[in-house]
């Protein structure tokens, strides 16, 4: 099982930041960003529309809450919109999930 991570972000540049961010750590396997999305929504009591970057990202479920804190971090926003499903996959692509987020022993080290 895999864990996919969505969140809107205000630019396409703070969606690439969380992303990097997200890979460096190894908290995620990987990121699509979906831009051009259109959002619409209540705030403070009037209808607003916003232009938005959709971040999604795949990861395991023993990750997934570090991977939340991260984009918490690199959200733009004060209270960011972070939801989280759980999917099914083929069992190739969830072990490469899987083996991207683990930490690979140095063999140089001789682990």
């Amino acid at each position: 099982m895999l864990i996919l991570l969505y969140s809107p972000f205000p630019t396409l540049e703070s969606a690439r930041s969380a992303c990097a961010a997200l890979l460096d750590a190894q908290a995620v396997a990987c990121c699509n960003l979906i831009t051009g999305t259109e959002s619409y929504y209540l705030w403070q009591g009037a209808l607003t529309q916003a232009s938005e970057t959709i971040l999604i990202a795949k990861t395991i479920p023993s990750m997934a809450e570090r991977a939340r804190a991260l984009i918490t971090t690199h959200h733009p926003h004060k209270v960011p919109s972070i939801l989280s499903f759980s999917a099914d996959s083929n069992p190739e692509f969830a072990a490469w999930v899987a083996a991207s987020v683990t930490p690979q022993k140095n063999s140089d080290k001789g682990d």
